[in-house]
């Protein structure tokens, strides 16, 4: 649970997340009981590495307790923001509930931007 928590306070460092948002994860990590599931256990985070033609480019370890949380409160603005990207989230957690391991999304958009989720 340290990592989780670092990786938490490491996202508001970065500005990707406010610190209310930050203090509801690590509720929701205290209270989750501690044992282990079988998404856990097969595989621990979810990658997504983002290229983009300009350059910019992002790549994130997020643990896959932490993703469930927050793919359960994302606002609708957001989910029609990955939608537009063929990023399914709903197909993302059936992925995790099987215990995939490996690649979930290779997309590449017209305009270049190249984006990949696998589990690991």
């Amino acid at each position: 649970m340290k990592e989780e928590i670092l990786n938490i306070l490491k996202m508001v460092e970065e500005k990707k997340i406010t610190a209310e948002d930050a203090d509801k994860l690590i509720e929701a990590l205290e209270a989750e009981p501690r044992v282990k599931t079988k998404s856990e256990s097969e595989g621990k985070y979810l990658r997504i590495k983002v290229d983009t033609p300009t350059g910019d480019k992002v790549n994130l370890k997020i643990p896959l307790g932490i993703f469930t949380f927050v793919s359960k409160h994302l606002p609708k603005q957001a989910r029609i923001a990955l939608e537009e990207e063929d990023i399914d989230i709903e197909e993302i957690m059936e992925l995790i509930g099987e215990g995939k391991i490996g690649e979930v999304l290779d997309v590449e958009t017209g305009e270049g931007k190249k984006v990949n989720i696998w589990i690991e």
